[in-house]
């Protein structure tokens, strides 16, 4: 049940029979009333800061994996599915409450996990767990607490309207907010999906490319500063038409590559790349993720506010009179 501060004005002949409802049922609704420690944009807020700094410790703690030949590097697909469902939460929270309260304790499954874990973690990984598990606890204590609270005050409206009943005045206007977050939701998704594809193709295509190019071994001569500012890796070839000649390879890990080590480079005409350094689609990862989650939570909640109007319109519903003043004839409030 929601309040709202909009009066739609009615003449003395459309007003429905109803009870009234006096001063001291007014008063058992509002005590019923959440508290505000439970206030869902906050605590959305809240739990998103707690995930990204639990997972920016964690992150950091842990080493960067190593790339070669062997054991390459390149796109980890695993990983969107897992940030898109993360980042979902606190929008749950703030949009769709009662999603939250299920979805919420799976969330403390990779925290808790990283806490019992019988493999020796680093100090900060626990912490970092620690700090998700204690945001997700929290907000779905903010969130139940709430959902109870607006149940009690549900029933205290159904006990003082029992056998009342009216449809809604024909003036009032139409929602169409469900409409509205619908498509604003299926923008943002349909766009998440569109870099998800992006960095699908880009990967397809560099694997491609990778595949029918000529492997040629180089030894590292240093590193250059790269487009993006990181430093990529200067190598020497050591065979091929290109032997003796110097080449900038791009890299995100030139770390991995220490001056004299001998590596692979596979040349296709001017494109040249580094064996241990597949195509990686991390930006498009990252940028879809922040368009997916808060696409799927809008989506579903234009469904649920598309559904409580349709249920509002589809017959009779619950009626007080809890303020009554003459009626002017205007429009206003």
């Amino acid at each position: 049940m929601t309040m709202s501060t909009d009066a739609v004005p009615l003449p003395p002949g459309e007003a429905p029979a109803a009870p009234v409802w006096s001063s001291k049922d007014a008063a058992r609704w509002c005590a019923a009333a959440p508290p505000p420690w439970t206030r869902l944009g906050a605590h959305a807020l809240v739990l998103a800061v707690v995930l990204i700094g639990g997972l920016v410790i964690m992150g950091v703690s842990e080493p960067d994996p190593v790339c070669s030949e062997r054991d390459p590097c390149g796109t980890d697909w695993e990983v969107l599915p897992f940030a898109t469902a993360l980042l979902f939460l606190p929008y749950a929270v703030l949009w769709l409450p009662s999603l939250a309260r299920v979805l919420l304790p799976f969330g403390l499954v990779l925290p808790v996990a990283a806490m019992v874990a019988p493999v020796r973690l680093s100090a900060a990984v626990v912490g970092g767990a620690a700090v998700m598990a204690l945001g997700l606890a929290v907000a779905w204590c903010a969130v139940h607490v709430r959902l109870r609270a607006r149940g009690r005050q549900r029933a205290l409206h159904e006990e003082a309207t029992v056998g009342h009943r009216a449809p809604l005045p024909r003036r009032l206007p139409r929602f169409r907010g469900g409409l509205v977050r619908i498509i604003t939701g299926s923008l943002l998704f349909l766009s998440g999906g569109s870099l998800v594809l992006w960095g699908v193709g880009a990967q397809s295509a560099s694997d491609a490319r990778g595949a029918r190019a000529e492997p040629v071994s180089a030894v590292v001569l240093g590193y250059a500063e790269g487009g993006d500012g990181d430093p990529d890796v200067r190598v020497e070839f050591l065979e091929g038409p290109y032997a003796g000649e110097a080449r900038t390879v791009g890299s995100g890990n030139a770390d991995d590559y220490p001056v004299a080590r001998t590596v692979t480079v596979l040349m296709d005409g001017t494109w040249l790349r580094l064996r241990a350094e597949p195509y990686d689609a991390v930006p498009q990862q990252l940028m879809s993720a922040l368009l997916l989650a808060p696409g799927a939570a809008l989506i579903g909640r234009g469904f649920v506010v598309n559904s409580r109007a349709r249920a509002l319109r589809s017959g009779p519903q619950p009626v007080l009179h809890v303020a009554v003043w003459p009626w002017t004839g205007g429009t206003g409030r």
